[in-house]
């Protein structure tokens, strides 16, 4: 199924570049096209969860509208972000792009995929890499050693950053090559499911 919806979204990020493209080749580039506000309370560290009615309960994620987006975190085990590399690359460089996200005992996938096989496609995040990755995950009593989040009403967390970088190995300038990218909820049991078959 996610395949199907990996297709689909390469289908609207290139639509939503092939005009720019065709008009004058951009360098290559990390934007994020589907980024939801990030959602509150923080579930998996309130009590009760998402349902719980009193809100001086709720764990709030302090990295959330409405400061930019720029400076959103991924948190709550619902938060996502889709986003994708557009335009061209020149022969030996990277491009990358980041966001923030916050660890704790739910693991989110992160992932990339690029639509050329001579580029390759790489997401690191808290010294994890590879095209397909769990973000660290915590046990449930490691979860209050962790640091307090400020802002968040007594929630903890380890803040850090998630990259997914672009590089061209190739003696080759590479043009008009897309690359999708995701961070979620852990849907499977191996990183990335069906994108790997």
């Amino acid at each position: 199924m996610r395949i199907l919806a990996t297709l689909a979204m390469l289908a609207v990020f290139a639509i939503g570049t092939s005009g720019t493209l065709a008009a004058r080749p951009q360098p290559m580039r990390w934007s994020a096209y589907y980024w939801p506000f990030p959602q509150q309370p923080v579930e998996q560290q309130t009590p009760v969860g998402a349902t719980q009615p009193d809100r001086s309960l709720w764990i709030v994620n302090p990295y959330a509208y409405p400061l930019p987006q720029s400076e959103w975190c991924v948190w709550d085990s619902d938060d996502r972000i889709m986003g994708g590399f557009g335009g061209i690359i020149g022969p030996g460089v990277t491009v990358s792009g980041s966001a923030c996200v916050i660890l704790d005992q739910v693991a989110h996938e992160a992932w990339i995929t690029v639509s050329d096989p001579r580029l390759v496609g790489l997401v690191t995040v808290d010294g994890v890499s590879g095209q397909c990755v769990f973000t660290p995950e915590f046990d449930n009593d490691e979860v209050s050693d962790l640091p307090e989040i400020e802002g968040s009403n007594g929630g903890h967390g380890l803040k850090t950053a998630i990259t997914w970088s672009i590089h061209n190995p190739t003696n080759r300038t590479i043009r008009h090559e897309i690359a999708l990218t995701g961070i979620e909820w852990q849907t499977t049991v191996e990183p990335c499911g069906d994108l790997q078959s």
